[in-house]
């Protein structure tokens, strides 16, 4: 079917495009077909390639906010002397089984941003997390955290409830294997996932468009 100037002005006119004369009905009419439709398949190209770096920065960014959260939750059963949450818990240990819930949401929010952004990498990660709850798998049972087949945890509240301070201490102070181990895991998980989102919002499309300096336009990838 032939394109008519009436046709390309509707369509012009529907899409707010202003044409100011006929030179693009008339590159369309006259121009080869497989001219037209190499234009067109590099135009979608471009657009799925800046998609794909689109939806993976934004999948690296949250997998760093979760790994810092992470990070910051395996702190607080590190923290030795008066500030220790192991002290704390004497008086109040509401506040200690308040910060092993969180562990475990902030554990398992990292676990699935991992599998979400899933690389040689990001696998491998993902199984050290797994191996160190199983090599602490009686210490966690113990105060109710057990691990499911996809490596994140279920939480027996009751459980941790009915569990003595000295009991969490030995599963998640700093001298066990767990807490540590995480920790340095999700450090590495952090940084390797900053450098990734760097990486993908530093590239450019065939026009030079920085995604970086448009970045806010994106904001719905979330």
């Amino acid at each position: 079917m032939r394109i008519t100037t009436q046709m390309m002005q509707a369509s012009a006119k529907r899409a707010g495009i202003s044409l100011g004369g006929t030179s693009l009905l008339n590159y369309i009419n006259s121009g080869s077909t497989q001219t037209t439709q190499g234009a067109l398949l590099n135009a979608l190209n471009t657009k799925q390639h800046s998609t794909v770096s689109k939806t993976q920065s934004a999948g690296y960014e949250k997998l760093e906010k979760n790994a810092d959260a992470l990070s910051e939750s395996l702190k607080t059963f590190l923290t030795e002397g008066e500030e220790s949450i192991f002290q704390k818990a004497g008086e109040d240990k509401e506040l200690l089984m308040d910060a092993v819930k969180q562990m475990v949401e902030d554990y398992n929010a990292t676990v699935k941003s991992l599998k979400n952004t899933s690389n040689p990498l990001n696998d491998f990660y993902k199984e050290m997390m797994q191996e160190a709850g199983v090599e602490s798998e009686a210490d966690l049972a113990a105060i109710g955290i057990t691990q499911k087949e996809d490596a994140t945890f279920a939480l027996d509240e009751e459980k941790l409830k009915n569990a003595d301070v000295d009991t969490i201490k030995k599963a998640l102070d700093g001298n066990g294997t767990f807490t540590s181990k995480i920790a340095f895991i999700a450090s590495r998980i952090s940084d390797n996932a900053k450098a990734n989102m760097e990486s993908y919002s530093s590239q450019y499309g065939a026009d030079g468009y920085s995604y970086v300096a448009n970045s806010s336009r994106y904001d719905f990838w979330g």
